[in-house]
C-alpha cells in the first residue's frame, strides 16, 4: 500500500519515474548534499518506488528533477529520529542526507511524528531488497 504524504503531483517528479514502476511513497525532506567542496541543502519533493527514488533538485532557473535506481546507492544509514543517509560511494564525500518534514496542508504534527523514524528503515528494506535481487541475477 502507498504511503502518500504530499500529492504525487506536487511537483513534476513523476515524469522521471520509469512507466512500469510502482509509487510507493511520497514525501517531503530537507536534503543536504555532502560532497568534497561541502554541503548543500535545500527543500525536496521525494518520491520512493521499488527501484529506487526520485527527487527534486536545486537549481537557478528551475526545478530539476532526478530518479536514482536503487543499486546507485552504496549504503544507507540511520541516523537520528528522522535522518537517514544515503551514501553513493565508499565514503560520505557523495551523499545525501533525508529529515523528513511536513507540509501543514496535507499532514499532522502528530502524523509526522509517527512515521518520520520509520523513513529511513522504510527505505533501508526497499535498498536491501534491490540487493537482494541484484545478487540473484548475478
Amino acid at each position: 500500500m502507498a504511503e502518500i504524504y504530499v500529492p504525487i503531483d506536487y511537483s513534476n517528479l513523476s515524469e522521471v519515474i520509469p512507466e512500469e514502476d510502482d509509487i510507493l511513497y511520497s514525501t517531503l525532506s530537507k536534503v543536504t548534499r555532502i560532497v568534497w567542496c561541502g554541503t548543500q541543502k535545500w527543500k525536496s519533493h521525494i518520491i520512493i518506488t521499488k527501484s529506487g527514488f526520485a527527487m527534486t533538485l536545486p537549481t537557478k532557473r528551475k526545478i530539476g528533477l532526478t530518479f536514482n535506481p536503487w543499486n546507485t546507492v552504496h549504503e544507507i544509514k540511520l541516523k537520528s529520529f528522522n535522518k537517514c543517509v544515503f551514501k553513493f560511494g565508499a565514503s560520505y564525500i557523495n551523499a545525501l542526507e533525508f529529515k523528513v518534514i511536513r507540509n501543514s496542508n496535507f499532514e499532522s504534527k502528530n502524523s509526522l511524528k509517527q512515521r518520520a523514524n520509520k523513513f529511513g528503515s522504510y527505505c533501508k528494506q526497499l535498498w536491501l531488497r534491490s540487493q537482494k535481487n541484484e545478487r540473484k541475477k548475478v
